[in-house]
């Protein structure tokens, strides 16, 4: 899922769906799963991935 998704544009359910190849109710789970970790953020109408923090 991370893969499928941009750090600057944001993508739909349904864009991620076809890149990811899974059905759009599992990448609704996924990105509420990596929601939660800090990893995607909601922006506009769309998902976007969030950069890890970087060790000092």
């Amino acid at each position: 899922m991370l893969d499928a998704l941009s750090g600057r544009a944001s993508r739909g359910v349904d864009e991620l769906a076809v890149r990811t190849g899974l059905a759009p109710r599992d990448v609704e789970a996924s990105l509420a799963l990596l929601e939660l970790a800090g990893r995607v953020g909601a922006r506009g109408s769309g998902w976007v991935r969030i950069a890890e923090a970087r060790a000092a």
